[in-house]
């Protein structure tokens, strides 16, 4: 059962759908002020419950308090108002909520103690908000969270505590920020992540060790960034890599020996970059690798990295977009939206029949 509150255009009133689902029209609200009042007449309702849906309404201030008593809720969803502070009181009744939805909001500070008894929580959605920076000790007891999506906020810096409990997580979005530099060590306690989009986040500098301790990531979303060097450890223990988008950005040379440890990697985004010139050797090692993505100036080298490679190139196929980049994982009550590349790509699928380590 799904408890609703909803804006329309008439006369404020209360009405019951005559679905299974029991739900609250708050109409005609300028900024809206949460309490326990504003609840109280579906209260039984919502004990029954285990879901409420609080989009859209223009709430901008929630009072402390007002889920008291409804420690049933699983799902709280809050996104699309205008709430601009996480006090450290508003949650703490929702000890058993496993998602927990705030984005689309005017949020600039969230109190360190605002998720503190949320110790269930799988999702926190906190994207398309005013964050500027976030406490160290704000995830401290989410051990259970899987999925936490940070993209499009104004971040410049994430502190190097911030993830120390998150053994669990196995998404984490913080595209769209501005992040400018990755220090090493940063996702060291992130043993279980599978995906990282750091993509469209003005990231100039990434730290050797900045992918330290991501034994388990597929996927590395890079693109869209500020990146003119990687040194030759980066991607080092990135054994389960299967996806590495390094598209669009300011990259001059690859060194030899950058890719030689993913041997899992499947898909490889090299477009709109500022080469002058190409190793041969870059790609060897690359067993798994089907599908290569570069760009014009370095198309006519195509036969060197074959002739290398022992590989053939089945197509070369120009479109005018791509989505390749466009595969962040989503929930079944949420879509995550990804950049979408419009420059003129050329897509080179690789099939490597023979290559054996010397």
């Amino acid at each position: 059962m799904v408890v609703a509150l909803k804006e329309s255009s008439a006369e404020k009133k209360t009405s019951t759908s005559p679905s299974s689902d029991s739900s609250t029209s708050i109409q005609n609200s300028p900024l809206l002020h949460l309490d326990r009042d504003l609840l109280e007449s579906n209260y039984k309702t919502l004990k029954e419950s285990n879901e409420i849906n609080l989009t859209n309404i223009n709430i901008s201030t929630i009072e402390a308090g007002t889920f008291a008593g409804l420690a049933n809720l699983v799902f709280v969803d809050l996104s699309s108002n205008s709430i601009e502070l996480i006090d450290g009181l508003i949650f703490k009744d929702l000890t058993n909520v496993k998602s927990l939805r705030l984005g689309d909001n005017l949020i600039s500070r969230i109190d360190a103690r605002a998720f503190k008894t949320l110790v269930n929580l799988v999702e926190l959605f906190l994207h398309k908000n005013k964050l500027i920076s976030i406490d160290a000790k704000t995830f401290d007891t989410q051990q259970n969270l899987k999925y936490l999506n940070l993209s499009e906020n104004r971040l410049t810096y994430i502190e190097p505590l911030m993830f120390r409990t998150l053994k669990n997580l196995k998404v984490l979005n913080l595209s769209d920020n501005q992040l400018i530099i990755i220090k090493g060590g940063l996702f060291r306690s992130l043993p279980n992540l599978e995906f990282l989009d750091i993509s469209n986040s003005s990231i100039e500098t990434l730290h050797p060790q900045a992918f330290q301790g991501l034994a388990n990531l597929k996927r590395l979303h890079l693109h869209i960034n500020k990146i003119s060097e990687l040194d030759v450890k980066t991607f080092v223990e990135l054994k389960k890599l299967e996806e590495l988008y390094l598209n669009n950005n300011r990259i001059k040379q690859l060194q030899t020996g950058l890719f030689k440890n993913l041997r899992s990697l499947v898909y490889l985004s090299l477009e709109e970059n500022d080469f002058t010139s190409f190793d041969t050797s870059l790609f060897y090692g690359l067993t798994s690798l089907r599908h290569l993505y570069l760009t014009d100036p370095f198309l006519n080298e195509i036969n060197k990295y074959k002739d290398f490679l022992a590989v053939n190139i089945e197509d070369i196929n120009p479109t005018v977009s791509s989505d390749h980049t466009n595969k962040t994982p989503t929930t079944t009550k949420s879509k995550t939206q990804q950049p979408q590349i419009q420059n003129k790509k050329y897509n080179i699928f690789i099939f490597i029949f023979c290559l054996i380590p010397i």
